[in-house]
């Protein structure tokens, strides 16, 4: 059997209805039409198609031997309607709409009119080629139509998307310039703050009397002046170790740091916060942080932390570069923490630069205890010493003030976010471009007859 044009592709009460015709002698002439009472929930129109499928079919419809003796077999139909499908060719007529036609409810896709027999046999295989064409026509139609109106949609959206591009363009820009604002506070304060370490500013005038009557003692002033040779042999009869003031002045001088950090963080926080709030769309935010406008609230505990870390590691490295020599040896009964402490204040006091009220404390302070480190170390090995420790003192205020910007810094988008953002829509928007409506094509209309 043929599933393209068999006859016997169809009901059996379409068979019945021939053999009752023939019986009664009803072969006039038909007129059966193919429409869609109603159409489906949310589709305005149906594309008409299957043409080419039916007028083939009718044109090749015929009963074979084989088919009529199947029939016979089954007992149901008499000998006048056997001979009648013997013979049976489609005489009759076909108007129908062309293929790709939108239809709407209640529009006859096509028309037979022929022998009242023959259009009923007839009857289902068109219903079922004409449904199954128009609903994949209809389909692949709708699929048209939306690619057609998303392109529209995307080629329409590509100034909308562009407009949002520039604004990431602006508001990145804008965001830079609120990250400068930031690193221009904490850069100054930061840098406020080396000044007063370099220049040991910071310092109390009673901490470093309390260092430069320990280190100034007249026997030791007498011995600067004979000599440094002299001054290695005295060390062990001029100092006692019980009578240094270690403790006081370490406590004395981180708690002067760390309120000299405190202080220009505090106002590296007011002036970045202060600009931050008076730029649109960041003021909510910064005016609702209190905490931005003042150090964290463990500033106080993490530096000084570090401070304390810093002078123990002053301390290790005494022992370290002073282990090869006999530099700890010279020292000894003056004790390591004794003379980390020494090249603690060292990294702070130095004599040039200094004038006026200075010159009486400070001044004095760091003559004598560059001299005293001076007779221990060497020159050369004081100066590495000292040097280290200023390094190290500048990382860890280095990092506890990026930390404090840090805090600005998460309320912005990550550096250079927006800028790629923008490229990005960008970039999609050519891509959306060179995609041509044509691309989005999956209607096949079937070949027409004329």
């Amino acid at each position: 059997m043929d599933a393209a044009t068999s006859p016997l592709l169809t009901d059996l009460y379409q068979l019945n209805m021939i053999q009752a015709y023939l019986d009664h002698g009803k072969t006039e002439t038909a007129v059966f039409e193919f429409f869609m009472r109603k159409l489906p929930a949310r589709r305005g129109f149906l594309v008409a198609a299957g043409l080419e499928q039916v007028l083939e079919f009718l044109e090749e419809l015929r009963f074979s031997a084989n088919d009529i003796d199947w029939l016979a077999r089954t007992g149901r139909f008499g000998k006048n309607m056997l001979d009648h499908l013997a013979g049976l060719r489609f005489t009759g007529d076909v108007h129908a709409m062309p293929e790709g036609t939108v239809v709407f409810a209640d529009e006859p896709i096509l028309r037979i009119t022929a022998p009242l027999p023959q259009a009923q046999l007839i009857e289902t295989r068109i219903i079922n080629i004409l449904h199954f064409q128009t609903l994949i026509a209809s389909k692949a139609a709708r699929m048209r139509l939306a690619a057609r109106a998303l392109m529209g949609s995307l080629l329409g959206l590509g100034e909308s998307i562009e407009r949002v591009a520039d604004d990431a363009d602006h508001e990145a820009i804008d965001v830079d310039a609120l990250r400068r604002v930031a690193d221009r506070a904490y850069d100054s304060g930061l840098s406020d703050l080396e000044q007063e370490v370099r220049h040991g500013t910071f310092l109390r005038e009673e901490a470093l009397r309390h260092w430069q009557t320990f280190v100034g003692a007249d026997q030791m002033t007498r011995f600067f002046s004979e000599g440094i040779g002299r001054l290695r042999g005295a060390i062990q009869a001029a100092f006692r170790p019980a009578t240094a003031p270690v403790r006081e002045v370490r406590a004395a001088t981180t708690d002067d740091l760390l309120a000299a950090a405190r202080f220009q963080a505090a106002e590296a926080a007011r002036r970045t916060a202060g600009t931050w709030s008076d730029w649109p769309g960041m003021g909510p935010a910064v005016s609702a942080d209190a905490e931005l406008w003042l150090p964290s609230p463990d500033f106080d505990e993490r530096l000084r932390g570090r401070l304390d870390g810093w002078i123990d590691s002053i301390v290790a490295d005494i022992q370290e570069r002073g282990g090869p020599k006999r530099t700890l040896a010279r020292g000894g009964t003056l004790g390591v923490n004794v003379l980390g402490t020494g090249v603690m204040l060292a990294s702070f006091l130095h004599t040039g630069g200094l004038t006026g009220a200075e010159v009486g404390v400070a001044a004095a302070t760091a003559f004598l205890n560059q001299k005293l480190l001076g007779a221990l170390f060497g020159e050369a090995a004081m100066t590495e010493l000292v040097s280290d420790a200023r390094q190290r003192l500048q990382e860890l205020l280095t990092t506890t003030f990026d930390e404090e910007r840090a805090r600005f810094e998460l309320l912005l988008p990550p550096d250079g976010a927006l800028s790629r953002a923008a490229d990005e829509l960008r970039a999609e928007i050519q891509r959306g471009l060179t995609v041509e409506a044509s691309d989005f094509n999956p209607l096949r209309v079937v070949r027409s007859r004329k």
